[in-house]
This record gives structure tokens, C-alpha cells and sequence, in this order.
């Protein structure tokens, strides 16, 4: 995987959460990392910039979960939370989106069966 394609795993200061504040850190891809952290109603967490990569290249990662009951005092979520790229902000149609994916009821309506 070659840096100039993008694709690096970044983590977002995560003061809030309904939005990422600024990046904080990000890793470039390589062969056979691991990467840990908790995912938390606030660890906000994605690509950084668009994928550049040739058509016949694809960034591939696994994700394992282990699950546990949340804490009484936690607010529940029963999905994961979108946030809206620079560029995305006042696009109608990804804000749609990203509110119907954030929702149990709606999610499954946008992916493709």
C-alpha cells in the first residue's frame, strides 16, 4: 500500500459527542498492524482524506469487537455515529443519510441487499 493513496486510520479529539474536533492521529496502512482502542459513544474515529488508490487496489481491514453491558450511566446509542467531511457539511443528501444510518429503525434502508 503505497502512503500516496490515502488511506490512513485517524482518530479525532473527542470532546463531544455529536462532533469529531480535530484530528489528532493518524496511521498510515501497513501490512499485518493492529490497531486497538475502545469504541466509546465518542471515539471518533475514520480516513482522514478520500482514497487514491488504483482500480485494481483495495484498502482491506477486519474489525473484532468484544462486547460488553454499557455502564448505568451511559447514554445508549444503538448505532454508530457519521460525521460530515468539510466538503460534506451543507450536502442535504449525505446529511440524510448520515442521520438514517445513525438510527436503528432506518439504517438498514440505505445499504444494499
Amino acid at each position: 500500500w503505497e502512503v500516496s493513496w490515502g488511506g490512513s486510520l485517524g482518530f479525532w479529539d473527542c470532546q463531544s459527542v455529536d462532533a469529531p474536533g480535530g484530528l489528532v492521529k493518524s496511521l498510515w496502512c501497513k501490512f499485518s498492524r493492529a490497531v486497538l482502542f475502545d469504541t466509546t459513544q465518542n471515539s471518533w474515529h475514520g480516513l482522514p482524506e478520500p482514497l487514491t488508490c488504483p482500480e485494481d487496489q483495495y484498502r482491506q481491514s477486519l474489525a473484532t469487537y468484544y462486547l460488553t453491558d454499557p455502564p448505568p450511566d451511559v447514554n445508549s446509542r444503538g448505532k454508530a455515529l457519521f460525521a460530515p467531511t468539510k466538503s460534506q457539511e451543507g450536502d442535504s443528501e449525505v446529511l440524510e443519510l448520515i442521520r438514517k444510518r445513525a438510527k436503528v429503525e432506518t439504517a438498514a434502508s440505505v445499504y444494499k441487499k
